[in-house]
C-alpha cells in the first residue's frame, strides 16, 4: 500500500499539484463554488461550500448506489469517478498530493470530524477524533486541515518525501498567489477561489458572459472565449 502511494505522490510533486488537485476535487463533488486555502505557521487550511456525503456506515461498503465521498476518501485510487462524465479527477488519487506537506490529513464536516494515518492498520488508517483537538467544525462546507511535516517521519521515509521546510512553505505560498487564475480557467462548478497566506491575500472569480467568461481580481479582469 504504501509502495503504491509513493509511487503515485511522484508522480504529484511540485507546489502547484496541490492548489490543482484540491480545487478539482472539490469542483467534482457537483455542488462546491466557493475554495478557500490559509496557510499558517501550523498548516494549510482548504474549506470549501460544498457538502461532504456520508452515507452513515463505518463499514467497508457504502450504503448508498452510488459510493458517498467518505467511502471514496477511504479508498485510495478508488476510481469512484471513472464512469462519471461530469467530473474530469480520480478522488482518492490526487489528494495524495497532499503528503509532500503533511503526515496527518485532517477531515471536518458538521459534525464529523476524522484523522488519516497512513501507517496505520487498514481498518485503523481513518479515525474519529476524540473532541479534545479543539478545532471549529465551521457551520457548513467541508474542510481539509493539513499540518506542516516539519520533522522526518516513518511516513515521510516510507513515502520518500523530506520534512517540510520554511522554503517549501513559502513556495507553496507563491504557487497559491499565482496560480489561482489559470485553474479557475478548467473548472465546471467552483467559481471563486480565495487565498490568504502569512501577508497577502487574493480572491480570483469567473463569471459567464455571452460569448464565455471573466476572470476577475483586484489586479483587473480577462475576458475568455
Amino acid at each position: 500500500y504504501l509502495d503504491s502511494l509513493a509511487a503515485t505522490l511522484r508522480d504529484l510533486t511540485g507546489p502547484t499539484t496541490i492548489p490543482h488537485e484540491l480545487t478539482q476535487n472539490a469542483d467534482d463533488a457537483g455542488n462546491a463554488t466557493i475554495i478557500r486555502f490559509t496557510v499558517t505557521d501550523e498548516a494549510l487550511t482548504v474549506w470549501n461550500n460544498g457538502t461532504f456525503s456520508d452515507c452513515g456506515d463505518g463499514g467497508e461498503v457504502c450504503l448508498l448506489e452510488k459510493r458517498c465521498d467518505l467511502h471514496a476518501f477511504r479508498r485510495f485510487a478508488g476510481r469512484t469517478k471513472a464512469d462519471d462524465e461530469t467530473t474530469t479527477g480520480a478522488f482518492g488519487v490526487g489528494f495524495t498530493s497532499v503528503y509532500q506537506i503533511t503526515d496527518a490529513p485532517e477531515l471536518l464536516y458538521n459534525p464529523e470530524h476524522w484523522r488519516l494515518n497512513e501507517m496505520a492498520p487498514p481498518e485503523e488508517r481513518l479515525r474519529a477524533c476524540d473532541g479534545a483537538c479543539g478545532r471549529d467544525h465551521g457551520a457548513t462546507g467541508t474542510t481539509f486541515v493539513l499540518p506542516w511535516a516539519r520533522a522526518i517521519s516513518p511516513l515521510r521515509t516510507a513515502l520518500e518525501v523530506p520534512p517540510v521546510l520554511d522554503s517549501a512553505v513559502a513556495e507553496l505560498e507563491a504557487a497559491l498567489l499565482e496560480d489561482a487564475r489559470r485553474i479557475l480557467l478548467f473548472l465546471q462548478n467552483v467559481t471563486t477561489i480565495e487565498v490568504q497566506t502569512r501577508d497577502q491575500g487574493c480572491r480570483v472569480s469567473r463569471r459567464p458572459t455571452d460569448e464565455g467568461f471573466v476572470i476577475e481580481d483586484d489586479g483587473g479582469e480577462s475576458r475568455w472565449l
